[in-house]
């Protein structure tokens, strides 16, 4: 089977990390149209992580294109001019929008990533093309994976750059941490193992986890306005030998996953309010902090469902907890919790998307 699906998604995301953040200037775009068509694109000097980083985006296009297509030379060389054009008409687009400089050397170095991706696919044809390039999945996990990559991944724009690098360590500067983000991500880490255990073959599990950690954690050192901070360092050492002491999904680890979560929403445990607190609909400060609360209410009901309860009486459990935690929040000062309806609705709401038994 053809890869054609993944190959539309990836250039759906080549084209959103090319025009990111999306600011398009008509003015800008006027003026670059009444110059000569030969200074639509500049000469603009590339740093060599910028260089890479343009070699290793089209890499995918090249090898996917290519096992879209027959063999033959002529199939190769429409592939490697298919990668040129898209990024010669990305480039002069870019005309059109702000924080962008159409350059020669991007459609340069992505024709190289074209180039190269089609020669990897000529020579390892015949494994890649029986290769599962878009695992099937459940829709439930499709949507927790989902949320584990808003975490970590956006806005989905890399940069190979030292200082970029640089930017996302400096959240390890200083050793400090709470106990809050500590069970958060020691609880979010346990979601991401079972979800990856759900998905990979069960012998390959810890490649599998292996890799998908490093990625995660790759992410957050490349992709622009991610932060590493000692939080999910920490929380990634705690998870791990839980992770690996309890191969299997039970229910001893599903309630490990629920008092997690019941002590990061309840810590630092001064419930100090002068008066019980109204409940509000969702508090939230950034879009990742956002994914992580649906990742932890969703994966709560989800890992019970895993462990063997039936999906009601999984969601039912973990909107109950979850609901117990905002109702202890609400006998916290207003300056540390914030108690809310969206946790337990989002727990409840996870046994739309679990399969039937």
């Amino acid at each position: 089977m053809r890869p054609t699906k993944t190959l539309l998604l990836y250039v759906a995301f080549i084209l959103y990390a090319s025009f990111y953040p999306l600011q398009f200037d008509g003015a800008r775009w006027q003026a670059a149209m009444q110059r000569p068509v030969l200074s639509w694109l500049f000469f603009i000097p590339s740093g060599m992580g910028d260089i890479v980083a343009n070699v290793v985006a089209y890499i995918p296009i090249g090898l996917l294109l290519r096992l879209c297509l027959r063999e033959g030379f002529k199939n190769f060389a429409i592939t490697v001019a298919a990668g040129s054009l898209l990024s010669l008409m990305v480039e002069i687009l870019q005309n059109a929008t702000t924080h962008r400089d159409p350059s020669y050397i991007d459609v340069e170095t992505n024709t190289f990533g074209t180039f190269a991706g089609a020669l990897i696919a000529t020579w390892f044809r015949k494994p890649l093309l029986k290769a599962k390039f878009l695992p099937r999945v459940a829709l439930a996990q499709a949507v927790l994976l989902g949320l584990w990559i808003a975490m970590h991944a956006l806005p989905l724009v890399p940069a190979l750059e030292m200082y970029t690098i640089r930017r996302s360590l400096a959240g390890l500067d200083t050793f400090r941490f709470t106990i809050e983000g500590l069970l958060r991500w020691t609880a979010s880490y346990l979601i991401f193992a079972e979800l990856i255990r759900a998905i990979a073959p069960p012998k390959r599990f810890l490649l599998w986890f292996a890799g998908a950690l490093g990625t995660t954690y790759a992410c957050r050192l490349v992709i622009q306005s991610q932060i590493l901070e000692w939080n999910e360092v920490l929380g990634t050492l705690i998870a791990l030998p839980l992770i690996l002491i309890a191969p299997r999904t039970g229910k001893p680890a599903w309630i490990v996953l629920l008092v997690l979560i019941a002590g990061a929403g309840l810590a630092p445990f001064r419930f100090d309010a002068l008066e019980r607190q109204p409940f509000y609909w969702l508090q939230f400060e950034t879009y990742a902090q956002l994914a992580q609360k649906m990742l932890l209410a969703i994966g709560a009901t989800w890992v019970g469902y895993r462990a063997g309860l039936n999906r009601f009486a999984a969601g039912l459990a973990a909107a109950t907890v979850l609901f117990a935690v905002e109702y202890g929040q609400a006998h916290m000062s207003p300056a540390t919790r914030v108690p809310e309806y969206a946790d337990p609705l989002l727990a409840l709401s996870a046994i739309l998307i679990l399969e039937r038994k």
